[in-house]
């Protein structure tokens, strides 16, 4: 009986040993597999100056020397990539004879026809450029704004507003019966200030990345041929 005993006692170890061996075989496992979407992106933009717009036609008529009107260039990010903005304006020119505020004259000189003060949040890139017509006179400055400072361009998100470049522009306090062209009186010319919005992505611009506005002027420029 002791033996058998035994016997018994030695194959349930047994037994107990294989199934303790078998299970270091056993492991929890899983399999997953997930397939990415990656949407393409798209930059768009849109240039608005809704007080400006809302100005009844009379108030842009007829404008004396020295009057402000309201003026209030903005950009809107309409795509869904962020976006580094420029402005650009072209104001007209001419030589033209100024009065101080006291009423005294001045030597006649080139003049452009409205002045602004640029709202915080913009910067001027570079210099102002002039601009001729074919007969090398000076009819226009052109000028041109990043939405940022001098060292980096500011990314203007999806769905988000610029600030107004400028609020307003002032006409120059010119003294009348000149004439704006060779045969264009003063008192009757259309004056237009033309102004153009750009935007690019913010990201992966050359290999540097770059964001300082003259390094991305440059690469927005080169795309799409602007002078």
């Amino acid at each position: 009986m002791r033996k058998n005993r035994k016997l018994t006692a030695g194959i349930l170890g047994a037994m107990a040993l294989l199934l303790a061996t078998g299970s270091t075989l056993a492991y929890f496992t899983d399999k997953e597999q997930a397939s990415n979407r990656i949407t393409i992106g798209k930059v768009d933009i849109t240039l608005t100056e809704p007080k400006w717009d809302a100005l009844s036609e009379s108030d842009k008529q007829n404008i004396t020397p020295g009057k402000e009107l309201v003026k209030d260039p903005t950009v809107t990010n309409t795509g869904i990539n962020d976006a580094f903005v420029f402005l650009k304006v072209k104001v007209p020119a001419a030589e033209l004879v100024t009065a101080n505020a006291d009423g005294t004259k001045n030597k006649a000189a080139v003049h452009e026809l409205y002045s602004w003060e640029v709202n915080t949040g913009w910067t001027q890139v570079g210099d102002s450029i002039n601009v001729t017509n074919e007969a090398g006179k000076i009819v226009g400055v052109e000028y041109l704004y990043v939405y940022g400072s001098r060292s980096a361009c500011t990314s203007l998100a999806k769905n988000k507003v610029t600030p107004e470049l400028f609020s307003s522009v002032t006409f120059l306090n010119v003294i009348e019966g000149q004439t704006l062209t060779d045969t264009t009186p003063l008192e009757e010319a259309e004056t237009v200030i033309d102004i153009q919005a750009f935007a690019i992505q913010t990201t992966d611009l050359t290999a540097d990345d770059v964001t300082s506005p003259t390094e991305v002027w440059n690469v927005l420029s080169n795309q799409n041929k602007l002078s």
